[in-house]
């Protein structure tokens, strides 16, 4: 939930405190303190893994490696991570896991640095729904929503901006010429660019 909170209402702090912990701190206060943790925030997921002993674990959260690696270790339950960015951040390379799943080269050699084993990491990409897999040809996309063939469109994803940022977007490019805008991701009150074509 607070994850969810902070995208929503302070996306650009996380974006900046994400860029700035990239230089192995991050990694270091949570790997002193994740048996703390551990017992805090994931006492009944490690209580629950000790009781079923699934075959394997796959994450997509780069954190809960770090709160269920000593149980998962004492069962013998190998852990997978999957990276769901394209880049990866110093505090993703956790040593001790089975293997990671990676988008990019990129990737593989900052994790490499980060002191992987090379032949732990595999390249598959970042697990999105097929339907992205193949996309509509454009002029299709156009036809079904009305849009006139020689139109650009611009798409604003403002999930992560206030709303007055959103405003400010708009009115920079309501002043494209032959552009077609679409604003997905929140609630935003158009009265003030009714001329805009949205």
């Amino acid at each position: 939930h607070t994850y969810n909170w902070i995208c929503k209402h302070a996306g650009q702090l996380w974006g900046g405190l994400f860029a700035s912990s990239d230089n192995g701190l991050f990694k270091k206060i949570v790997m002193s303190t994740r048996t703390v943790q551990a017992h805090l925030f994931a006492r009944k997921l490690n209580t629950h893994i000790a009781e079923q002993k699934p075959d394997r674990i796959i994450s997509t959260n780069f954190v809960v490696p770090y709160l269920i690696q000593d149980t998962c270790r004492e069962h013998n339950i190998p852990i997978h991570s999957v990276l769901t960015d394209y880049s990866a951040h110093s505090a993703y390379g956790i040593e001790g896991l089975h293997s990671y799943f990676v988008s990019t080269e990129e990737q593989v050699e900052k994790l490499v640095q980060l002191g992987i084993t090379r032949k732990h990491i595999a390249i598959t990409g970042i697990p999105v729904d097929p339907v992205f897999s193949s996309p509509p040809e454009q002029a299709q996309l156009k036809n079904k929503y009305n849009i006139p063939e020689d139109r650009k469109v611009v798409l604003v994803i403002a999930n992560n901006y206030k709303e007055a940022l959103v405003h400010n977007i708009i009115s920079v490019l309501r002043g494209l010429e032959n552009t077609h805008l679409f604003i997905v991701g929140k609630k935003i009150d158009l009265n003030k660019h009714t001329n805009s074509r949205l």
